[in-house]
């Protein structure tokens, strides 16, 4: 099989181009960066189905947005709703990418593959995640409380990592 690997101004024509045409596809993606670690993980597959005008978006949804200002595509997760515009933000982010259209977002996450697991976001969790992102509790307390709480437990069982 032949992978393509367009980026940048590619990525974001391809990607245009497929999720406004295709209303019953999905496609999987590897998804760089690490705006919303540690939930996705840098180099993810990601597998996102196209949204139409039909389906419903929620506070928590992971959605691939096109950000046409910068002919560039992000995955991030809407923190807030109003008036069928949508606020995006990195979980890993301390602030948001701003306040989208509908029709700007095109796709929504429906699985997340890393270190050959696969994960399908839970809406409640996903809530949860989206309220205390968008309230600096992520990256403020959950996040370092967590990296702590991981530290210790690892110094207790006195576990080393396989090299």
């Amino acid at each position: 099989m032949d992978i393509l690997n367009p980026t940048g101004e590619h990525f974001y024509a391809l990607m245009t181009a497929f999720f406004n045409k295709s209303d019953r596809y999905r496609i999987k993606l590897q998804c760089p960066g690490f705006s919303m670690a540690p939930f996705i993980r840098h180099d993810s597959l990601l597998t996102l189905a196209v949204l139409q005008s039909s389906h419903s978006l929620e506070i928590g949804d992971i959605v691939l947005a096109a950000m046409h200002k910068y002919r560039k595509m992000v995955v991030h997760r809407i923190v807030a709703c109003k008036n069928n515009r949508y606020q995006i933000k990195g979980d890993n982010n301390l602030k948001s990418d701003g306040w989208f259209n509908r029709e700007d977002l095109l796709g929504r996450v429906q699985s997340i593959e890393s270190n050959g697991r696969q994960i399908t976001p839970v809406p409640w969790a996903n809530k949860l995640i989206a309220h205390a992102s968008k309230t600096g509790l992520l990256n403020y307390f959950f996040l370092p409380a967590a990296r702590i709480v991981k530290k210790t437990i690892k110094k207790l069982t006195g576990y080393v990592r396989a090299r």
